[in-house]
């Protein structure tokens, strides 16, 4: 696991802007995290389960 300290963004956290010819959205966020960080993050919260749908490597 990769500790990133408090005051640092997530490495995984991005905001992308989709644009088709001269049609422009908005910004969006969109999180990419490993299972393990998941399951540490939602335990914090009283989750303990965590389905992983797809895991790619």
């Amino acid at each position: 696991m990769i500790d990133i300290p408090n005051e640092m963004d997530y490495y995984g956290e991005h905001s992308f802007q989709m644009q088709y010819k001269d049609i422009i959205g908005e910004h969006f966020d969109w999180l990419y995290i490993d299972a393990d960080t998941l399951k540490e993050k939602v335990g914090r919260y009283g989750y303990a389960a965590v389905e992983i749908i797809v895991q790619t490597r």
